[in-house]
């Protein structure tokens, strides 16, 4: 979060995200991504969602192949499978560690990300460093989903506390 604008990034310059997930980000204003009045930033395969405060986006989006915004507040361009990319629910999780070195948003099962990249357009390994793709297609995000991965939440370990009495 930040106090006032780019709770995930606050970009000052032109920049390119591809394969990105930024969620449940806030700011007062771009809540997930800012970009600074003259420059331009460009998404592909990207998912931004669920920023509670200062919408997800604020600044020029030049383009957008492949992504979706959980609001109206990117203005992105193209649809996903057939949808609108903007006021999208991507249907993700909460942030977990489903195995590799970062917690990440594991998209859920019939979250319209999976398989959602139409074409080749997407590295062939995601944060986790699985193998990309999986199923029919690549996934938008960050993470490509793998036949094993749970949408349930991972086990939290809470210390345990005993009193006498």
């Amino acid at each position: 979060s930040a106090k006032q604008q780019g709770g995930g990034i606050c970009n000052s310059s032109d920049a390119s995200l591809w394969n990105v997930t930024l969620s449940i980000n806030s700011a007062t204003t771009g809540g997930a991504l800012f970009t600074v009045s003259g420059y331009t930033t460009s998404l592909t395969n990207t998912i931004v969602a669920y920023s509670p405060t200062g919408g997800n986006c604020k600044g020029n989006i030049s383009t957008s192949m492949y992504s979706i915004s959980s609001d109206l507040t990117c203005a992105l361009t193209g649809t996903v499978k057939g949808m609108s990319s903007n006021g999208l629910d991507p249907l993700l999780t909460g942030l977990g560690n489903y195995g590799g070195p970062t917690l990440v948003h594991m998209p859920k099962l019939g979250s319209p990300a999976i398989d959602g990249v139409v074409g080749s357009d997407a590295p062939a390994t995601d944060q986790r460093s699985k193998p990309r793709p999986q199923g029919s297609g690549f996934d938008i995000g960050a993470v490509e989903r793998q036949p094993d991965d749970s949408s349930l939440a991972p086990r939290v370990y809470l210390p345990l506390a005993l009193k006498n009495f």
